[in-house]
């Protein structure tokens, strides 16, 4: 039952986190970089295009993303140090290269969790728990379920808890 459960609530928070992207869309976010100033709608933006890369150009992302940080990090933007972090766990997720995508979405959630970041702190524990499930390891998938459904209770995303 409770394998069940996690497969569940793992297939439709996956679903959420679609990796096909319309071309137009990358290059109008990648046209709009050309006037936003370096400050935190700039890294907002970098993490944008490196989202929007994913599952279509891995290297792209992982460059957009390493953008993102090097930005994030001389502002001390933590929110897009984290969103960085998680870019490149997911581009080595889609790679098969587990190993390197748990270091990303630890330093993900760790950055998130000192900066109070509760809903990225929620998706950092769904994607850990879908890592995790991929990898074989339930019991670990299980504990990031429970966390990232306990954060959406705190916030009150209703929605996504009744998934």
């Amino acid at each position: 039952m409770k394998s069940s459960a996690v497969t569940l609530f793992l297939l439709i928070f996956f679903s959420f986190q679609s990796h096909a992207q319309d071309p137009r869309r990358i290059d109008s976010l990648v046209g709009a970089l050309k006037s936003v100033r370096p400050d935190t709608n700039r890294a907002n933006l970098l993490y944008a295009i490196s989202k929007a890369y994913w599952g279509v150009d891995g290297i792209k992302s992982i460059e957009y993303a390493n953008q993102c940080m090097e930005l994030s990090k001389r502002l001390k933007y933590a929110k897009g140090i984290g969103d960085a972090w998680n870019s490149i766990g997911v581009n080595h997720d889609d790679k098969g290269e587990l190993q390197e995508a748990s270091a990303a979405y630890q330093n993900s959630l760790e950055v998130r969790l000192k900066a109070g970041l509760k809903m990225d702190i929620g998706r950092s524990y769904g994607n850990l728990a879908i890592l995790y499930r991929n990898m074989g390891n339930e019991p670990q998938s299980l504990d990031y379920v429970f966390k990232a459904l306990k954060i959406l209770e705190e916030v009150g995303d209703k929605v996504n808890m009744l998934i």
